[in-house]
Parts: structure tokens; sequence; C-alpha cells
């Protein structure tokens, strides 16, 4: 009963809206006849308060491939309420991020990184100011830098050499001399290896986990894996804000519980490294 309430106070502001934004379409668009530093790339023909969402098939790329080839390279679409410029030819590219770079720095306001990026906090999130600013400096300063690159390039060096001496024991083990290999899980295991190695000193993929971190390295694959499950799936509220009350498929609750999952994890990291940090300048100080 309360299920068909919702469905049926939805349906009613959904048509309100409809409304709504159909005069708000027709106003906005008598506004921009009139004022020449609005003028907007061309846009296929859309629904009012859905704009261009009905168009809006899987696999996305190819979507907009067609979308493109039908109505023009550059293109103004509305996915709801989120403005969306589809740009498919390399000129329009490289000007958007080297002339352009600063209009397009902002982000746009998702759920997901409201949740799982500390309120909008975080660098691939923030928008475009001082702490943007101040968080890139710090990551070109402590984590891109020569300097430190150059400190954590043995455990690069070390990985790759282990991935190597994996691939070798597969060949030897082989009865044949060609023997398929499925590279993408090693590259996987490769990448993340290196950096928990370089943040944490443990390695959490492949077949060399120790026993003590088993446990450790289930909890992070599973936060990763729930973490890109979240974000690469589109949640209704982010493009039609009126419908991010319903909260149909319990997005927000798995990214609140993902998050405080997170935060337990980091929080035992950040005291391991306090306790050796500790027990390293006891030992020192003996």
């Amino acid at each position: 009963m309360d299920y068909c309430m919702e469905i049926l106070f939805s349906t009613i502001i959904f048509i309100f809206f409809l409304k709504l934004s159909s005069f708000q379409s027709k106003k906005s668009s008598q506004n921009q006849s009139h004022d020449p530093c609005k003028i907007l790339p061309p846009s296929p023909p859309s629904f009012p308060f859905l704009g261009h969402l009905h168009l809006v098939k899987k696999p996305l790329h190819k979507t907009l491939e067609t979308i493109s080839k039908r109505y023009g390279t550059i293109l103004f679409l509305h996915f709801g309420s989120r403005p969306v410029l589809l740009v498919s030819t390399p000129s329009a590219v490289e000007e958007c991020f080297t002339k352009n770079d600063v209009v397009f720095a902002n982000r746009p306001n998702m759920l997901a990184a409201k949740h799982l990026n500390y309120n909008f906090t975080t660098l691939p999130s923030d928008n475009y100011g001082l702490n943007w600013h101040n968080l890139r400096r710090f990551t070109v300063q402590e984590l891109y830098s020569l300097t430190r690159l150059n400190e954590t390039s043995f455990i690069r060096r070390e990985e790759v050499q282990l991935l190597l001496q994996q691939l070798v024991q597969k060949y030897n083990e082989s009865s044949s001399r060609l023997k398929k290999v499925e590279l993408k899980s090693k590259f996987n295991d490769l990448i993340f290896n290196s950096m928990t190695t370089m943040i944490g000193l443990k390695r959490y993929y492949g077949e060399d986990v120790k026993a003590e971190d088993l446990e450790e390295a289930k909890l992070f694959k599973e936060i990763i894996q729930e973490t890109v499950s979240l974000i690469g799936s589109p949640f209704i509220g982010d493009y039609l804000p009126m419908l991010r009350w319903l909260d149909l498929k319990g997005a927000q609750k798995k990214m609140i519980r993902l998050k405080n999952k997170r935060d337990c994890f980091l929080r035992g990291v950040l005291n391991e490294h306090r306790r050796m940090k500790a027990n390293g300048s006891a030992s020192s100080g003996e």
C-alpha cells in the first residue's frame, strides 16, 4: 500500500513538473533569443523534464556516436536536469581542454561523489577553486614528484619482476610450446599491488598474499568492487532530482554503508602506520 502511494505521489509530482518545465523551456528559449551570449550548440528534439534521456541506451558510447552522426559533431543535450555537451571531433575536444579547460574544470554534483568523496572535497570531485588547487599541489609534490617516484621505483620494479616470473612459471608448467595467457587480471593485480604496497607495504591481489593479510585483502577487494559498481551505475535522482527521495534501488543506503566500511578500513591502515612509526621510534631510541 505504501509503495502504491509513493508511485501515485511521484506521478502527481511528475505531471506538475512536466507543466513547469514546459513553461520554463519556453521562457528560456525566449530569453536566449534576446541574449547573444547564451547561444548554444544545436540540440536534437527533446521531451520536457526528461530532456534527451529517452535517447540513452546501452552501450552509451554507441548511442552517443549515433546521435552525433545524425545531428552533428557538437551538440547540446539535457540528461534530465543535467546539461551535457557532446563533442566528437579531435579539434573541438582539444579546444575544450586547452583554451577552455577552466570552463570545463568543475564537476557535476552527483550523489556518489557526495557520499564517497566526502561531500565533493576530494580532487576528482571538487570544483575548480582554492581547495582544488591545494589538493592538486599536494598531490603533485607528495605523490608524483620525481623524488617520490624514485623513492618508490623499487616497488614497481619488484612487481613487474614478479609478474614475469609467474608468466615464465606458467609457460614451464605447460605441456605445449604455445599457451594462451589471460593478462587482464595479471595487469589488474600488478597495478593494485603496486598501489597498496606503496601505501601500506601490503599486497592484496594475486597468489602471493600473506596468510595474515587474507581477511584484510578480502575486505579491500569488496570495497573496490562495490565502489566501481556504485559509481558506474546511474542513479535516476542525479538527473531527475525530484525523484531522488524515492531511492528505488537503495543506492543512497548502499553508498552510506560503503563509505562507513571504507572509513573503517582506512582508519585501520592509519592506526597500523602510527603503530609501526611508534615502534620504529622506540627501537631507534633504544
